[in-house]
């Protein structure tokens, strides 16, 4: 599920469809209507959120504060350094992807698509209200449970 590194680096316009492609392949798999009790983070999941962000309203903070700084389209990544093991998010422009060289070749844990197409019908220009909206009520923790575990047997 790891990108190659040399794919994107081939043309802008791969980068930017086979971007496309990918970031809305993962954001499916991130999105689940959660049900009352499921719609908090997994053990290992907690474990990296309380110990990189100190507990999860300073994680779910964070990603709120990546949203806002995006300017123009992009998404919002919580994502994993493959080399020190610590969690940070952060945000790209457009179909960039996190586990391109520009961005350390982070494993991607969680992503949150904010172009505007994701967005406006329901929230007009009111970003993080939608970001707010997905947080709490549709990230698929356990899919998300898989992914930490995968990236974290790959550091």
């Amino acid at each position: 599920e790891i990108v190659e590194k040399r794919l994107y680096n081939l043309s802008e316009k791969l980068k930017n469809n086979f971007g496309g492609f990918y970031n809305h392949s993962l954001f499916w798999y991130f999105l689940k209507p959660t049900a009352k009790g499921q719609d908090y983070p997994f053990t290992e999941t907690a474990r990296l959120i309380e110990r990189d962000f100190g507990d999860y309203n300073n994680f779910r903070q964070t990603f709120l504060d990546q949203a806002k700084k995006r300017f123009g389209s992009g998404w919002v990544w919580w994502v994993l350094d493959p080399i020190t093991g610590s969690t940070e998010i952060i945000n790209t422009p457009y179909q960039d992807f996190p586990e391109m060289t520009d961005y350390g070749a982070k494993l991607p844990l969680l992503g949150i698509d904010v172009w505007e197409h994701a967005y406006y019908l329901d929230y007009q220009n009111k970003r993080p209200d939608y970001v707010e909206k997905v947080l709490d009520n549709l990230i698929n923790w356990k899919y998300i449970e898989e992914r930490v575990n995968t990236a974290k047997s790959m550091v």
